[in-house]
């Protein structure tokens, strides 16, 4: 998987993929877009999380969507490839996860803008908030469809704050790091790249070590057989 980092057990993910999942970057346009990897990738669902600005969706028979801040589009690509163009606007900043589905999943566009949920510290004080944008975490759930059991959700820590994250056992996790100053089981996490954690683990520390607001994406999944 692109942008693994070794865990706190000092663990990779050995297939190269956490769950499903075998890609996650963060993107930044250029006034034209270029640089911007968020177009579906064949036998996949790419899952595009816009933090600011706009990513935009065209395909056959008029198809044409946007998505703004604050919404995932979830394009689910056959082995073939998709029709869909899917371009980045100027200024436009977020998340792309690929996940793989099976041969025979047919393609889909779904777009989805989750509600805000607070975050609290072990001592219940407010310390940032969540999106959940793909399956179920925090008590919240996402309607979009998976091939298999998956989680993805932005997580916006306020500085000097620290979060518990509760995770499913069965699950393994990756965080992507958007901004400098996350810090996971106490090993920095630098910004682009992901922490891993394999199953089997009950929680998560996340802390946000820097003087300003910071964000990350988890996200994570059964893994998927050999």
């Amino acid at each position: 998987m692109d942008n693994r980092l070794n865990s706190t057990e000092n663990r990779r993910s050995e297939q190269g993929r956490i769950g499903a999942w075998d890609f996650a970057a963060v993107f930044s346009s250029d006034g034209d877009g270029g640089g911007a990897r968020v177009a579906p990738r064949a036998g996949h669902q790419t899952v595009v999380w816009v933090i600011d600005g706009e990513v935009r969706h065209a395909g056959p028979h008029g198809l044409e969507e946007r998505v703004g801040a604050g919404a995932a589009s979830v394009a689910t690509s056959p082995a073939g490839g998709s029709a869909l163009r899917t371009t980045a606007g100027s200024g436009a900043v977020g998340v792309c996860l690929d996940a793989a589905v099976p041969q025979g999943a047919s393609g889909r566009l779904e777009v989805y803008a989750p509600e805000v949920f607070t975050l609290r510290s072990v001592t219940t004080a407010v310390s940032g908030e969540a999106r959940v944008f793909v399956g179920e975490l925090f008590g919240q759930s996402s309607p979009v469809e998976t091939h298999t059991p998956l989680v993805a959700a932005e997580l916006r820590l306020e500085p000097g704050t620290e979060v518990a994250l509760v995770l499913n056992e069965a699950f393994e996790y990756g965080l992507l790091a958007v901004t400098d100053g996350i810090e996971v089981q106490r090993v920095a996490v630098p910004r682009g790249e992901v922490g891993y954690t394999g199953t089997g683990n009950k929680t998560w520390g996340v802390k946000n070590t820097s003087s300003t607001p910071a964000r990350a994406v988890l996200f994570g999944g059964e893994p998927l057989a050999n």
